[in-house]
């Protein structure tokens, strides 16, 4: 989900498209469009019987748009398989029914999760990414900052890796499962 005026994030279309010839359904929304993808989301898993992994990736205000999706899908108890925050803004507390948080990031990031809460204990893997522990990928870090870092090739490459991951252990999964 793209950030604030939807002027920002472009750099979230390229990525989409690069998942998309990776055979991966990824498809970029506006900012603010959240109470849309909410009930989209629970007429896919409810009434559709959807059940590919869930994914969310956001950039700045996007990810605060993602974190209330998420709060939205577990009033109807659907669990987001992945969270990808990119330079998150000020986001509110990430729920427990996201079952991994990616959260990636070169300024100091305010992305937390909720303490758990009865009916909702679940864990939540939160990893954090921070660019500057990782030189050796990102060597013109200088150069990355809050309104590009979406658009960097090395950042896409990151995220495809650990969506792919995600996706694998959802395959797995549902292989095991009789």
């Amino acid at each position: 989900m793209r950030g604030l005026f939807n002027v920002f994030s472009l750099g979230l279309d390229t990525l989409a498209l690069r998942l998309q010839a990776n055979d991966i359904d990824a498809r970029v929304c506006s900012y603010g469009s959240w109470s849309v993808l909410a009930p989209y989301i629970i007429y896919l898993r409810k009434v559709e019987g959807d059940t590919e992994p869930i994914i969310f990736l956001g950039h700045s205000t996007g990810v605060d748009d993602l974190v209330w999706v998420a709060k939205r899908l577990e009033e109807e108890g659907i669990e987001v398989d992945l969270l990808v925050s990119l330079e998150d803004f000020l986001s509110p507390k990430v729920p427990r029914n996201v079952k991994r948080v990616f959260n990636i990031h070169k300024r100091p990031s305010h992305l937390l999760v909720e303490p758990p809460k009865p009916g909702n204990s679940g864990e939540v893997e939160f990893i954090e990414y921070d660019l500057a522990d990782h030189k050796d990928i990102f060597p013109d870090l200088w150069s990355i900052d809050h309104l590009d870092i979406e658009e960097h090739e090395a950042v896409h490459e990151v995220i495809m890796e650990e969506i792919c991951r995600v996706l694998a252990i959802a395959s797995e999964e549902r292989l095991a499962t009789p």
